[in-house]
Order: structure tokens, then sequence, then C-alpha cells
């Protein structure tokens, strides 16, 4: 066989030099895909050490929730990924939303999905966590975040909990005409 045949693909290697040639190229080929998939995990999952600094940013506006009782808002809440990753549109998003103690504060959605996002293309989406102000007193809303943060050629999970303060105070009733009108 003329060496430059054995080049040509497509071209198939026999011989008794060859013996374990398919043996070897598969063993080759999975000890690569293990010392890459090594290397790309080390790399990406941030509980295992790989990333320095958070792969996102979680901001929630305001901080705390003041509102008079009858008030309706919006929590907004921003996840935004640090440069060189992403926020996977593909992969799962989801936002759980509990309140304690659970009456008085009524929430309008207590799930929110990627498609709830006010853009649900962004490279960071926004969602307005809408509320109702029912009952005067002190609250604590929770937020559980599911979400998948990507590199280039690699993904990881990632779950976050936030809680908010929010108060609701009552109405002071309106001054109605005195005595001496």
């Amino acid at each position: 066989m003329d060496s430059r045949a054995a080049l040509q693909p497509g071209t198939r290697v026999t011989g008794a030099g060859h013996r374990f040639g398919r043996f070897a190229a598969v063993l080759v080929a999975a000890a690569t895909t293990s010392a890459w998939l090594a290397v790309e995990s080390s790399r990406a999952d941030p509980d295992e050490g790989g990333l320095e600094t958070p792969a996102y940013d979680i901001r929630l506006d305001p901080e705390r929730i003041e509102a008079r009782q009858g008030d309706e808002g919006a929590l907004s809440l921003t996840i935004a990924p640090v440069a060189g990753l992403r926020i996977d549109r593909r992969g799962p998003l989801r936002i759980d939303l509990t309140v304690a103690p659970s009456e008085g504060l009524e929430l309008v959605r207590s799930r929110y999905r990627r498609k709830h996002a006010a853009d649900a293309r962004a490279d960071a989406p926004r969602f307005d966590l809408r509320y109702r102000a029912q009952t005067p007193g002190a609250y604590r809303v929770s937020l559980e975040l599911r979400f998948w943060v990507c590199r280039k050629h690699t993904c990881w999970q990632a779950r976050e909990q936030r809680e908010v303060g929010a108060v609701v105070s009552a109405v002071a009733p309106e001054a109605g005409p005195t005595e001496n009108e």
C-alpha cells in the first residue's frame, strides 16, 4: 500500500501492524474527551471553585416593599450574567414566590417563567413581580430562582434564594367635616 493512499479519507488500514488500531483510537478518544470534560467542568462549575467571581448578579428594586393598604405595585427582579457568560434562553428559568404570613400581601402570580419577563429575549431578563397590599402588617417575600448559566460550550444550573421585607401600612382615615362647620 502506498503511504499516500493511507492518508486519504475513507482508506481502510489493514495488516498485522494495525491490529489494535480501532481499539487504540477509541481509548485515545475516550481519554481526550474525559480530560476535556474535566477541564471544562472545573472552569464552569461555581460550586467546585471554577469561577472566582459570581457568574451572575441578582438585582431587586426596591430592596424593601413599603405600601399602603389597597395599593398595587411591583418588585423588579433582574438576572444579569457577568461578561463572557449568558443566561440560557432554551433552558428552564423559574421564579417561585411565597409570602409569610400568607394573608395580607397578595401575589398576582406565584410562579414566573422566562415568557413572563419584560423582554423574554433579553440577555439579562427582568421581571415585574406584581403584588397587592391588603392587610396592614409586616411580611417577608421569599424568592426561589432556578436558571441555567452558560459559557461558550458549557452550562450549569444556578439556584438562588432571596428575601425581601414588606411593610403594609393602614390607610389613614380622611378627615371629615368638623362639628363646627
